[in-house]
């Protein structure tokens, strides 16, 4: 894994609701926020992770985002752009300004069209390492 990419282990015990293992490390993650209609492309954040496991991440975007929202992932691990599919579960505001970015949870959904196996897979793959 390149530089941008580097994962490292990390005890998600400390973490009162975690539930599974975590890794952490900066990798970035395109959000699409709003689908291309009409012939309009479609808007995508780019937002960086530092925590990362098999069934969630967390983000921080440039923009607040909607919890409930299930929006499509590409998530950058090395040379390879995984597709997923997230749903906003909490989202915190960095500032208070109503323009602020924010710090946002996402649980990863299963779903026939992405790339969730092999999510799974480079998951268990850095875990082992």
């Amino acid at each position: 894994m390149n530089n941008n990419n580097e994962l490292t282990d990390q005890d998600g015990a400390a973490q009162e609701q975690r539930q599974e293992f975590r890794l952490t490390g900066r990798i970035w993650i395109d959000v699409e926020v709003e689908a291309a209609d009409r012939g309009n492309e479609s808007r995508v954040l780019r937002c960086g992770s530092s925590d990362l496991s098999a069934n969630g991440l967390r983000l921080q975007s440039p923009e607040l985002l909607f919890e409930g929202a299930i929006l499509p992932l590409v998530i950058h691990l090395g040379d390879e752009a995984l597709q997923l599919m997230g749903e906003v579960k909490w989202c915190i505001p960095e500032h208070p300004s109503p323009n602020a970015g924010c710090i946002a949870g996402f649980e990863i959904h299963e779903s026939d069209q992405t790339s969730i196996l092999e999510w799974k897979e480079a998951i268990a793959s850095l875990l082992e390492h």
